[in-house]
């Protein structure tokens, strides 16, 4: 049998410096849906380089600080 254990969450300081949209969510342990409605109220800031989502770790510290305890 093979251990069906999840990876244990990195720390605020193990993180890149920008993160996916998936990586945000999965740290913050928001829903995909959740997630981007932050994004789109600002309530996370993000930035897009192209057709893609970046989010900058620091943008996720005041979200982390009352998702995460």
């Amino acid at each position: 049998m093979h251990n069906t254990s999840t990876n244990p969450k990195p720390n605020f300081e193990q993180l890149p410096d920008w993160l996916t949209p998936e990586e945000a969510r999965a740290f913050l342990r928001l829903g995909k849906s959740t997630l981007y409605e932050k994004l789109r109220s600002g309530e996370i800031s993000s930035r897009r380089f192209g057709r893609q989502f970046r989010i900058a770790k620091e943008a996720l510290r005041p979200v982390a600080s009352y998702t995460i305890k």
